[in-house]
């Protein structure tokens, strides 16, 4: 088998050499002879992102398109393209749309590369820069590879075949020292020109290190192709391949600092994942990939605010010994994730397997065909038709399918991932923040005899059943927080995420939690970091609950416990209402509900054990009757409703619910299932 590696940079871009060229020497024991293209030399790679040098960049451009060209031309002598990044800098997809005429493609990306983004030092060629071939040959490759979860999530919405292999490190080469230096403490930075411009906010910070310690630390910046700061305090260093080793291995406190945006969530964290391989103590922005890989206080630490980075900075500057446990932690992460060793044998499966365009179009109708996200079945039947969403934010009519095998629902057609945020309402959650005495008066009455008693129960439900009384707890769509709060108060460790910014604004500011503002599917867990992971009313938001019960897995301690709450799909409620039921109508937002086998069969795929059950509290239940007697109470409509109206409404429900308790009880008693259910199981050890 003979592969041509098309990459867009010679050697000295990292890129291309920690996800394509660390890998090629271990190929030809697997039968694979290669050729590796890339599209600039190394002449010009010096001074590419510089200003200026426009006469030597043009003549190398073209050069570099005479060897496109020539690349073409003998496409005859490979049996597999492997594409990093683009073929080509600029235009479309040209030159990946003739080759997949011949040849299948292997995709591979390591950055948000599908949105616009500049150098500043090339605003010619930037300008002729097309982000949106990126879908184009996604959907043209056989296989994609994609350096994390965010990117893989994207690429997922135009090819069924993705993986993720982390830009993983050879451990072997780099390693920490043997001693360090005790003269002074070295702070570092290593990167290049277009991500220096994330270190000029610590600029303060800085300033105020070299005030504190004077001598005793020294703030080394490596790669930045100049001064970025007027302090001459701050030493300056040239990259040089050769050298790249020795010069992280100089450093004791690594950084990285960088914004949040949708750019920097694509990032794969290559910079934390260089200093941690070294053993250097790292500080770094709770941002996209570098949250997956810090368990904060363990083996690095988060800063967010230009206080929290003097502070974090300083402890690790003062504490020797903490340096040292960070270092410790921080070389077992890269180990046993994201080392070469642990990552060539993935790398080589797809390579070889990627073996022809047949493959492709099974892939592809297996991706249309709809199935049951609990069972995998494809024996899907209609359920009801014609449902219409309850709050009215989407005008569409819905169907739903209901599996035959294990009798989940299924909403059809899916919504795609971009489009979820906009299927909620403003209000989705409750919180106490009444703006006059009426609502404040009003929200602490329903806090008091309905929010509290369903949170509070569910918290000693967790409690009871789990055995814990405290650790590092995590709530997925946690909404105001007030569960998260309640937790807090037993003596957990506590974080969350929830994709309303009014929500993640409450939670933060009126009741003071470190939650964070995400999109459904991906919320920003650690690896091996949390104790408990909780999803009340989650996971029937999911395109992909599987998916997010692996994540969760992964960020488990070792017999960490996850705790779900879903409805029921064949429980007397759907039985009895059917499509009234407010479970069905609250589609599309509800995109599957799980029968109870289907939940245990997925828990139970996805490596979990010791799988309980409980049915959630009588309160909830009997109000799910009520809202769904009554849609006209929920209080997203109540919202938009005058005082007398909210009143009526909201006094009819608690009557209705109050009703309800009754007959809900009996039916507990004589075993029959409840429209929603608690599920508790343990990390497999």
């Amino acid at each position: 088998m003979k592969v041509l590696f098309l990459v867009t940079y010679p050697t000295e871009g990292p890129s291309n050499r920690f996800r394509v060229e660390q890998y090629l020497s271990f190929l030809k024991e697997h039968g694979i002879t290669y050729s590796l293209r890339p599209f600039w030399e190394s002449k010009i790679y010096k001074v590419l992102y510089e200003e200026g040098h426009y006469w030597e960049k043009t003549l190398y451009f073209l050069k570099g398109c005479c060897k496109r060209l020539n690349d073409l031309i003998h496409l005859s002598g490979y049996d597999l393209v492997f594409v990093h990044r683009e073929a080509f800098p600029v235009g479309g997809a040209f030159f990946e749309k003739i080759i997949s005429l011949t040849k299948p493609i292997v995709y591979d990306f390591d950055d948000s590369i599908f949105l616009p983004n500049s150098s500043g030092a090339n605003r010619i060629v930037d300008f002729f820069k097309y982000p949106c071939k990126v879908p184009k040959i996604i959907k043209l490759s056989t296989a994609v590879i994609a350096g994390n979860n965010y990117l893989k999530e994207f690429a997922l919405k135009y090819n069924n075949n993705v993986v993720v292999i982390p830009t993983c490190i050879d451990t072997q080469k780099f390693t920490p020292r043997d001693s360090k230096h005790d003269d002074k403490i070295v702070i570092g930075w290593i990167g290049t020109y277009t991500t220096s411009k994330y270190l000029k906010t610590l600029k303060e910070v800085f300033t105020k290190l070299l005030d504190r310690y004077k001598n005793s630390v020294e703030i080394r910046i490596v790669g930045s192709q100049g001064k970025l700061f007027d302090n001459e305090k701050i030493i300056y260093k040239h990259w040089i391949l050769e050298n790249e080793i020795k010069d992280l291995q100089a450093f004791d406190i690594g950084l990285m600092p960088i914004c949040d945006d949708e750019w920097t969530r694509g990032k794969c964290s290559f910079k934390l994942i260089q200093y941690l391989a070294v053993g250097a103590a790292s500080v770094v922005s709770p941002v996209g990939m570098n949250k997956e890989i810090i368990v904060d206080g363990k083996n690095g630490f988060f800063a967010d605010t230009q206080e929290e980075w003097f502070q974090r900075i300083s402890q690790l500057v003062e504490n020797k010994n903490l340096r040292h446990a960070f270092s410790q932690e921080g070389r077992k992460t890269i180990e046993k994730y994201f080392s070469l060793r642990e990552n060539l044998p993935k790398f080589i499966d797809i390579v070889k397997n990627s073996d022809g365009k047949h493959k492709l179009g099974l892939r592809e109708k297996s991706a249309k065909q709809e199935h049951c996200f609990y069972c995998d079945s494809t024996n899907l039947s209609l359920f009801a038709s014609g449902v219409h969403d309850r709050f009215g934010v989407s005008k569409k009519e819905l169907t739903i399918l209901k599996c035959s095998n294990c009798g989940s629902f299924l909403q059809s057609p899916l919504p795609k991932e971009e489009d979820l945020a906009g299927l909620y309402p403003e209000k989705y959650s409750f919180k106490k923040e009444g703006a006059g005495l009426f609502k404040k008066i009003w929200d602490s009455f329903e806090w008091a005899i309905f929010y509290y008693p369903v949170l509070k129960g569910s918290v000693n439900l967790i409690v009871k059943t789990t055995g814990l009384s405290s650790g590092k707890a995590f709530e997925l769509g946690c909404g105001s927080g007030l569960r998260l709060k309640e937790l807090s108060k037993l003596g957990f460790v506590v974080e969350g995420a929830d994709f309303s910014q009014a929500d993640v604004k409450f939670a933060r500011e009126s009741l003071g939690l470190n939650v964070w503002k995400s999109d459904i599917e991906n919320a920003g867990l650690a690896l091996n970091k949390y104790d408990l992971i909780i999803g009340f009313a989650f996971f029937e938001h999911l395109l992909d609950p599987g998916k997010m019960l692996e994540k969760i897995g992964r960020s488990l301690t070792k017999n960490g416990w996850v705790v779900l709450s879903v409805p029921i799909a064949d429980s007397w409620l759907a039985k009895l209402f059917k499509e009234r039921w407010s479970c069905v109508t609250e589609a599309p937002r509800h995109i599957s509900i799980p029968s109870h086998s289907g939940m245990m069969i997925l828990l139970e795929k996805s490596g979990f054990k010791d799988v309980q059950c409980r049915a959630a509290s009588l309160i909830e239940s009997a109000c799910d009757v009520a809202l769904t007697i009554w849609p006209k109470g929920n209080f997203y409509m109540t919202a938009k409703q005058s005082s007398i109206e909210k009143i009526i409404n909201r006094l009819l429900v608690g009557l209705l619910t109050a009703l309800a308790v009754l007959p809900i009880l009996i039916l507990k008693i004589v075993g029959v299932r409840q429209g929603f259910e608690i599920f508790l199981a343990h990390k497999e050890g």
